[in-house]
């Protein structure tokens, strides 16, 4: 293995860390090279641009995302819950990736807007997030699960109800990843759970049969 090859997983690697912990807009060569433990004329070598680096560490990230949805999706398929089970226990395990202390939450949000800062194509990102298995395609798969094995209720407008789930969910945990500096500066007594288990319970006279 020559060296180009030894560092370039070291340089995704860094870009990673510096997504997660200080923020994609705030991550530059100097800071993934210092990670790294490469120089920045290593990282202008192997990648050509910042931007090159970032979409290629982008599909890293989002594999890595999809390979634990598929490994979560695989438990709960083994287990003998029904699809309505299966669901809430996805919805409530993946409410753990996104608490305030984890800051790997706003990742794929915060992709969004450094591609429309600096003009880099939409298309790019979305070829990365949905080549592989996202959030929405494992709660349409469990979603789908209810619906045949009865526990799920079907209703005449159960494709709303369905196009309900899949855009609130997401923006509910994004939100509740914001919790802590939102709520800074105003006293509290909400937590993430007391969100959740009201939005389960909404959730719940919808669907559950």
């Amino acid at each position: 293995m020559d060296q180009r090859e030894e560092n370039m997983p070291r340089v995704i690697e860094a870009a990673i860390w510096c997504f997660e912990n200080i923020g994609i807009e705030k991550t530059t060569r100097v800071l993934i090279a210092k990670q790294a433990g490469v120089t920045v004329r290593s990282l202008q070598r192997y990648f050509g641009t910042l931007e090159n680096l970032i979409v290629e560490a982008i599909g890293v990230y989002m594999q890595r995302y999809s390979d634990s949805l598929q490994s979560e999706l695989n438990q709960l398929v083994e287990s003998n819950a029904n699809g309505y089970e299966q669901l809430i226990a996805f919805l409530r395990n993946h409410l753990n990736y996104y608490r305030p202390d984890m800051p790997a939450s706003l990742v794929v949000h915060e992709m969004e807007l450094y591609f429309l800062k600096h003009d880099i194509p939409l298309t790019l990102l979305y070829q990365k997030i949905f080549n592989s298995k996202t959030q929405r395609s494992v709660i349409g798969e469990l979603f789908k699960k209810g619906l045949d094995d009865g526990s799920i209720k079907k209703r005449s407008d159960i494709e709303v109800i369905y196009a309900y789930l899949v855009t609130t969910f997401p923006g509910m945990i994004i939100r509740i990843s914001m919790m802590g500096a939102a709520y800074k500066h105003v006293p509290t007594t909400v937590t993430t759970e007391m969100i959740f288990d009201k939005y389960i319970e909404i959730l719940d006279s919808l669907i559950k049969a």
